[in-house]
């Protein structure tokens, strides 16, 4: 079975999604392997007492330049994809007039060699997530909801399935799964069911197997 968290590969394509709320700012580290993105690590803390009235525009900026420099270890020396939902962070780099604040943010990482691409926000509920439940001021533990919401995001049938549900939802897939709080849930005669992504279910049962046996 594949592991829940991928160990970095600086051959492989890589992709930092990065999301940000007055709560908090995330970040996840991801790897192409095949057709399918693997995080390799998470990222989350609590926003300041001061960051907290910052704009919603410097708030993603701000998640952008400190996901950079905690997986720096990671991305020194390769390209990779930033991808966040803020699509004025695109334009950053072209903007003569910047505030000092995030002038300075910019320069940290200007010796970094990436890409920015824009996508919606629906598309990146896997980070939102972590960005607005901020669990531990930690690199590596989230709550196991946001957890399960991550490794959700990262299959592809089941983003399919979520985005299909926000519209106009085939009646098959509609009596068939629900959406709650952005997760995907399978319709049982037990009651609703979270959808495992199938890469990630031997490790989720031996998880729960191995601290039941504790």
């Amino acid at each position: 079975s594949r592991p829940i968290l991928s160990i970095f590969d600086p051959s492989c394509e890589t992709e930092l999604h990065t999301d940000a709320s007055s709560k908090g700012i995330a970040a996840i580290l991801l790897q192409k392997h095949g057709d399918s993105l693997r995080p390799v690590m998470y990222y989350s803390r609590s926003t300041t007492i001061n960051e907290h009235i910052y704009h919603s525009y410097e708030l993603e900026t701000l998640a952008v330049v400190e996901a950079i420099k905690r997986f720096r270890m990671y991305l020194t020396g390769i390209h990779f994809t930033l991808v966040t939902d803020c699509s004025a962070v695109r334009s950053t780099f072209n903007k003569r007039d910047l505030l000092p604040r995030i002038a300075r943010w910019w320069l940290s990482i200007q010796d970094f060699d990436f890409e920015i691409k824009h996508r919606k926000g629906e598309q990146m509920r896997h980070v939102d997530a972590l960005s607005r439940n901020i669990p531990t001021p930690s690199i590596m533990k989230i709550d196991v909801n946001d957890w399960l919401l991550c490794i959700q995001m990262q299959d592809d049938k089941i983003r399919s399935i979520l985005q299909k549900l926000t519209g106009d939802c085939p009646k098959d897939i509609k009596s068939t799964y629900i959406e709650r709080n952005g997760r995907l849930y399978r319709k049982t005669l037990d009651g609703l069911k979270l959808v495992i992504p199938k890469f990630a279910r031997f490790n989720i049962l031996r998880k729960y197997h191995d601290e039941v046996g504790r």
